[in-house]
């Protein structure tokens, strides 16, 4: 069935819009703006790429491996977060391949935020069993 709503200041006909935000094509189902934010961490691409963080799903232990050029600096800071955003652990990686002891955590789901001269390069998801 089709509802038609007639309300003060607005009318409930679809309309296509383009956002600039996402440069995509948005349909509404009414004339009232739809602004698209972008959520989330912009990753540097060719970072993201070279940090692995395993075995996933994980249950004592957690190898967190960053793959550099020859004789560049690993200098990186990990804060592992959990679904709520509080931060339960930060180390500092100064080695290709980091292994983090992590029997402490409970089960769920966790973050792995990595950061380089203060910014987010990569956030990784890992589940602990």
């Amino acid at each position: 069935a089709l509802w038609r709503v007639e309300a003060q200041g607005f009318s409930c006909n679809p309309t296509l819009k383009t956002t600039n935000t996402a440069a995509l094509k948005t349909r509404t189902k009414s004339n009232n703006t739809n602004e698209r934010l972008s959520v989330g961490v912009k990753q540097n691409p060719s970072l993201f790429k070279n940090i692995n963080v395993y075995p996933n799903p994980a249950n004592d232990h957690v190898n967190i491996e960053i793959v550099t050029l020859i004789g560049e600096e690993v200098n990186y800071i990990c804060s592992i977060t959990n679904v709520l955003g509080q931060e339960l652990l930060k180390i500092n990686i100064s080695n290709q391949t980091t292994s983090l002891n992590i029997a402490d955590l409970k089960s769920g789901i966790y973050f792995f935020n990595i950061k380089q001269n203060n910014k987010v390069v990569a956030v990784k998801k890992v589940v602990v069993n």
